[in-house]
């Protein structure tokens, strides 16, 4: 009995220690899982956004609890092939739409436009799209001190003489022979490029001061280019001399007005001759001139300077003669284009066509194309408005005519 007792209260024992080891690993893996659960939650609740209830998933709504299971919050997950049937069927709706407003004749206003554009383009080589609207600010500036109720192609150009060449200088009073002077020098400028094969189109030449220094300027129409021709180079020369010849062959004496364009001048001819090889004489050579202010050993000796020197003097004075000999062959067109100067004071090309007559060597340009396009359909505009208003009665003569403050396209408004 004794050893039955015994084994019973082994066995008693054992199995009393068996179950406390089970119930140590239930706790266990209970804890375990109350922590993974709790970190799960708080990731959840971390990448759920601010709306979401703070109670958790018992106070969220039914339709949230609906689409809890879905991408992200509410997207809902669609068929990739059903995405993109539909992004292909956008396209296309898209491009037959783009296809049918091609097709459609351009509106007035859209016409409209496109000359203004055209016309500005080529007033504006090498602007940016700061520039481009700067010079709206400035032409509607221009139209609020003129009165008139809204821009007008007139107001733009006007801004583009503003932005490009300074302000103009209103209190810088010119005496009669001073303007005289400006514009036979301007007007030698403008027939020399005129004439000339290599040189840029002619936009417009004013003697309007402007700026800080500039008592008249002419604008050329500029090509894209980088690469320069010895032709080119020896024609820019003598078309900066045009307005030194123009002044020596009116009054005999030159002045100081020429100062900018020679310093132009002795630039090209030095980099002519002793930078681009383009001097028979010193050969293909290039020797980099210095830059101003800088101090530098010349690469060359004294001769091959004096050489340089010389074919410098030599290229100047060539051009300086054939700019003589071309003006003097056209002094009844600078007497007639300075004259027309002196009356309007700003030219444009079509102006200074009528005085000297097409360009012998005309280029094809596309923004001088532009250029020309967008000027005769103002033109034509202008005289069909003209002809409209004759035929109705001078309409224009009407006093309830003056509320009109000008046609668009029209370059002379009248003030509202």
């Amino acid at each position: 009995s004794t050893s039955s007792s015994s084994s019973s209260s082994s066995s008693t024992s054992s199995s009393s220690s068996t179950s406390s080891t089970e119930q140590k690993t239930q706790k266990q893996s209970a804890a375990t899982e109350a922590a993974s659960s709790s970190t799960a939650a708080t990731s959840d609740t971390e990448s759920r956004p601010a709306w979401w209830p703070s109670g958790g998933d018992s106070d969220m709504p039914s339709y949230l609890k609906s689409i809890t299971n879905m991408d992200v919050f509410g997207l809902l997950k669609r068929d990739e092939s059903q995405s993109s049937h539909e992004e292909q069927q956008q396209a296309n709706a898209k491009a037959s739409q783009a296809e049918a407003e091609s097709d459609a004749p351009p509106t007035p206003k859209e016409l409209l436009m496109e000359r203004y554009a055209k016309r500005l383009a080529a007033l504006s080589p090498g602007f940016s799209g700061a520039d481009i609207a700067n010079v709206c600010n400035e032409g509607a500036l221009i139209a609020v001190r003129e009165g008139c109720s809204h821009i007008t192609l007139s107001h733009l150009e006007k801004a583009l003489d503003r932005v490009i060449a300074g302000i103009e200088r209103k209190s810088r009073v010119l005496s009669p022979e001073e303007k005289e002077r400006v514009a036979y020098h301007e007007s030698g400028h403008a027939i020399v490029g005129w004439m000339l094969e290599h040189t840029h189109p002619l936009l417009k030449v004013s003697i309007v001061p402007r700026g800080t220094a500039a008592l008249g300027y002419a604008q050329y129409l500029p090509k894209d280019q980088y690469l320069y021709t010895k032709e080119q180079l020896f024609e820019m020369c003598m078309m900066a001399l045009g307005g030194r010849v123009a002044e020596e062959i009116k009054y005999g004496r030159v002045s100081t007005g020429a100062s900018d364009d020679l310093n132009r001048v002795t630039k090209i001819a030095y980099s002519f001759c002793s930078q681009y090889g383009f001097s028979d004489r010193i050969g293909p050579l290039s020797f980099r001139q210095p830059e101003q202010g800088q101090i530098s050993k010349r690469p060359y000796s004294e001769a091959t300077a004096r050489a340089i020197d010389e074919e410098v003097r030599k290229m100047v004075q060539d051009a300086l003669e054939k700019t003589r000999a071309l003006l003097g062959s056209h002094k009844d067109h600078l007497e007639n284009l300075t004259s027309l100067l002196l009356d309007k004071e700003v030219l444009s090309r079509e102006q200074v066509a009528e005085v000297l007559g097409p360009r012998p060597h005309e280029v094809h340009d596309r923004a001088l194309d532009f250029y020309d396009q967008a000027t005769s359909a103002n033109n034509n505009n202008n005289k069909k408005q003209k002809t409209n208003a004759s035929t109705s009665g001078g309409a224009a003569d009407r006093p309830d005519a003056s509320s009109s403050s000008g046609s668009p396209l029209d370059l002379n408004p009248t003030p509202a």
